[in-house]
């Protein structure tokens, strides 16, 4: 540890209403508390007032602001060093129709999908367009949804049916969009500029639901994370690559986490998204990639500041 790194104040940007951000920012203090590293907490409005000074922020603002590019976008205009990637690779893979176009442009397997705000059909007709499209069983995602919120299974027609009924509104609005529910095993693989190496894969194996809600991801219990992944060699590889690949093509430059479907019965590899603003909470995927490459926890965070105050030296 350099001594001039003693010397820093990190800044925390954190949601205080949403409890993984409290929950990471709690983490982040513990880890740079070891290092006798000064740590500062901030909102969203002292960054806007320019009322605080820091070295380096971390975001963990989970949600649009913080994972769309707007908080990038905020610190970047002010020449504020910090880390995460660019306002721009930020806002692509936020929107998850946008960015499954482009997973499709660059010859990647993507679920099904359907999408089409103020149809101004009638709702037999808007169901009849999706089935057309995907066949059962189907999520509902919101486009610009984070941490798998407000993600609805459905199984049937008559499921569809209720779900356009009572949200038939949010679909005109733009705000859900529908895609093909693949039976398969979850995989994650992530890139880190820090480390500079493909980390190893993870399997997240659920306990009891079918797909990772937002209950699943942050209930202990719900799910099992298996690092590495138990699965053929070819496949292993071909997800580390897949996950450093779409990483470069949208011009991430700090992390990211590329979750998949691994259809086990055609050999298939479907890509769900790209995360440009990861969990990093103790438990998250991507410090538990790179501790299981060997890299020290606490030293993690240590490499995430000294790559982004490196790069915004550039």
């Amino acid at each position: 540890m350099k001594e001039e790194y003693k010397q820093l104040l990190v800044g925390i940007i954190t949601n205080l209403d949403y409890n993984p951000s409290i929950l990471a920012s709690i983490h982040i203090k513990n880890v740079f508390d070891t290092y006798g590293i000064r740590t500062i907490d901030l909102s969203l409005d002292d960054i806007m007032s320019d009322k605080v000074s820091c070295d380096i922020v971390f975001n963990v603002h989970y949600g649009e602001i913080g994972d769309g590019g707007v908080m990038s976008g905020i610190l970047d205009d002010k020449g504020i060093a910090f880390v995460g990637n660019s306002q721009y690779a930020c806002s692509l893979m936020m929107n998850k129709v946008v960015s499954k176009m482009l997973f499709r442009k660059h010859k990647y397997l993507t679920p099904l999908f359907w999408y089409e705000p103020n149809a101004n059909n009638p709702d037999d007709i808007l169901i009849d367009n999706i089935e057309k499209k995907i066949a059962y069983p189907l999520l509902a995602k919101p486009v610009n949804g984070a941490a798998s919120e407000n993600i609805i299974f459905i199984k049937d027609s008559e499921e569809l049916s209720d779900f356009v009924a009572k949200y038939r509104f949010l679909i005109d609005g733009g705000y859900y969009f529908f895609e093909q529910f693949i039976q398969g095993r979850e995989l994650s693989a992530g890139y880190v500029d820090a480390i500079d190496e493909l980390l190893p894969v993870v399997e997240i194996k659920l306990k009891e639901e079918k797909y990772q809600s937002q209950k699943v991801k942050f209930t202990k219990g719900l799910k099992e994370n298996i690092v590495p992944a138990n699965v053929e060699q070819k496949v292993y590889d071909e997800v580390q690559q897949i996950a450093r690949d779409l990483h470069s093509v949208f011009h991430c430059d700090s992390f990211s986490r590329t979750d998949m479907i691994y259809e086990e019965k055609t050999g298939k590899l479907y890509i769900l998204e790209v995360n440009t603003n990861p969990g990093l909470l103790e438990t998250s995927l991507l410090p538990l990639m790179a501790k299981a490459a060997g890299v020290d926890e606490n030293k993690f965070f240590v490499r995430l500041m000294q790559h982004s105050l490196q790069k915004n030296e550039t």
